[in-house]
């Protein structure tokens, strides 16, 4: 900015100089690319990603992707196309093994492809996982990240699927929120591609995949005062407090405590104690 004319005023018999500078208004700051305002959960931010620049995907529907991929399977169904004019193809095979074959032999055909799994569907395909890397084929599968575990029957949240293939020559980025899952579903294709290397976009299953922001904010970010055994008020029936929880009630639990019924993990406690270690 050019500076103005020095002027001259007098001040107790002295001449002094003052420079004036003209004020501007503060400007708000401009994003090139500002965005479509909604609300939506992070399998939806993953869909509308990989429906404009994705040329097909191979999924078996698996809890907790399923939305995603049904998502897409919806556009090829009405036609959409990306945002290159190209229709899109949706491959629905006998198994998660197959699905990550058929991407296989998708991107060495030279098209952009998609997969959407999860859970024990991660592991069944963990063989192809290795030739996909070992052939540097630039793909990119999203994961609604699952728990595996042993001690009951779980098809929660968690970071087991996802760690059991660490080992397969994948890059992996993690999104906390929706707005993250659909960002970094781009970062991982431009990173996939000029590294020619596989990603994976990973997300909690269900408390992202299934979840709007405002509900995932309220479920993670609170002070709880009410430990998980104390049902006062709440009433006996354990769905109705896991339904307290999953409408914004978290503040009042403390996160201290497991609780099984038979050998399958509630609900109830296990978003308790997974919802305690969403810190991060």
């Amino acid at each position: 900015m050019t500076q103005a004319p020095a002027q001259s005023t007098r001040v107790r018999g002295k001449v002094e100089d003052h420079i004036f500078t003209p004020k501007t208004e503060p400007v708000e700051p401009q994003f090139a690319y500002p965005g479509i305002p909604t609300t939506c959960d992070g399998a939806e931010a993953v869909v509308h990603v990989e429906t404009n620049i994705s040329h097909g995907t191979g999924a078996y529907p698996i809890t907790s992707s399923t939305t995603m991929g049904s998502g897409v399977n919806n556009a090829v169904n009405n036609g959409h196309t990306n945002l290159w004019g190209d229709s899109l193809i949706f491959m629905e095979p006998e198994s998660e093994h197959s699905s990550a074959s058929f991407c296989e032999g998708f991107a060495l055909a030279g098209g952009r492809v998609t997969n959407f799994t999860s859970g024990q569907g991660l592991v069944l395909m963990k063989e192809v996982l290795y030739t996909i890397s070992g052939k540097r084929l630039p793909v990119v599968f999203n994961i609604g990240a699952r728990a595996l575990t042993s001690q009951s029957l779980n098809v929660h949240c968690g970071h087991d699927d996802v760690m059991s293939v660490a080992d397969c020559g994948w890059g992996m980025l993690f999104g906390r929120n929706a707005q993250e899952a659909g960002d970094l579903c781009l970062i991982a294709r431009r990173a996939a591609e000029d590294s020619q290397t596989p990603f994976f976009n990973v997300q909690y299953g269900f408390l992202i995949t299934d979840v709007e922001d405002s509900k995932y904010i309220a479920l993670t970010h609170s002070k709880p005062t009410k430990d998980c055994y104390d049902y006062t008020d709440w009433g006996e029936n354990v769905q109705s407090i896991y339904e307290s929880i999953a409408v914004g009630g978290a503040e009042k639990v403390r996160f201290s405590h497991l609780v099984f019924a038979n050998v399958r993990e509630i609900e109830y406690s296990y978003f308790c104690t997974r919802s305690k270690v969403l810190s991060w």
